[in-house]
């Protein structure tokens, strides 16, 4: 995880901490879509925040510091992962973009997931243009963090997506400089 100073970014917390979870369940041959995993998450941090508030509520007043710290810290963790189901539901369904390099015959880009699988339809690139758009759907299968671009003549190349190349409207270029197999 990134160490963060900008308050905003902090909500952004919850969602590494996912990612770490993801990368564990998927070594451990677990591999759920990252909306149920979301889903279970928030489900188990308002059920801990719930247990940890029940005690708290008849006299919140007069309860101990470090309980009314853990109970504001769940909030806030359930904020975050809620955040990151909001967030991945903004992104654009779809990344539209163009591929530069000399050897596009036959190539087509695929958006990846965190596991490393392909989570995209379409994606075929134009021979001419080098544009292409590669459909996802992020609320389900998450933000798409790297794109392959292959073809039949060259080896495949993998780039990591930073999020505002996601967002709605944006447009990037991916070079592909061929390399023979």
């Amino acid at each position: 995880m990134e160490e963060t100073t900008d308050p905003i970014k902090l909500l952004d917390l919850p969602g590494q901490v996912l990612d770490k979870v993801v990368e564990v369940l998927t070594k451990a041959g677990i591999e759920l879509p990252a909306l149920i995993l979301q889903l279970f998450l928030l489900a188990l941090v308002l059920l801990v925040l719930s247990i940890t508030m029940r005690p708290l509520l008849p006299d919140w007043r007069n309860a101990k510091l470090l309980p009314l710290l853990g109970a504001g810290g769940l909030g806030l963790i359930a904020i975050g992962i809620l955040f990151g189901i909001a967030s991945q539901t903004a992104l654009p369904d779809r990344l539209i973009g163009r591929v530069a390099g000399q050897e596009l015959t036959g190539a087509r880009v695929d958006l990846l997931d965190l596991r490393h699988e392909a989570v995209s339809t379409g994606g075929a690139v134009d021979t001419d243009t080098g544009e292409f758009v590669a459909f996802y759907s992020p609320a389900w299968n998450g933000r798409a963090r790297t794109l392959r671009i292959s073809s039949p003549s060259c080896k495949p190349r993998e780039q990591a997506i930073a999020p505002g190349r996601l967002a709605r409207g944006s447009e990037s270029t991916w070079e592909f400089p061929c390399e023979k197999p």
